[in-house]
């Protein structure tokens, strides 16, 4: 797909005519506190993620706490309580 592009319109594009030449000053100082904004940001990212798809983050939790409690009613039942029947 890329290869019959490149075939059909050849090597140099019309949009990269001054591909790299006008590239804005690094922002130094934003770059070093870039993690630490993004690790604070995440809680309330994941807040409003939650928020949005509420009922969806309600069921994942129910079949969660479903899950949960069949394992351990699962594990708590005696050995050979179904053998022999």
């Amino acid at each position: 797909m890329i290869y019959k592009r490149y075939v059909a319109t050849g090597l140099y594009q019309s949009w990269a005519v001054k591909f790299g030449q006008i590239c804005p000053q690094p922002d130094f100082a934003a770059a070093r506190t870039f993690w630490l904004r993004r690790i604070v940001a995440w809680p309330s990212d994941v807040a409003h993620v939650l928020w949005r798809h509420k009922f969806a983050a309600i069921a994942v939790l129910f079949t969660a706490a479903a899950l949960v409690v069949g394992l351990v009613w699962l594990a708590r039942r005696p050995a050979g309580r179904w053998e022999g029947r």
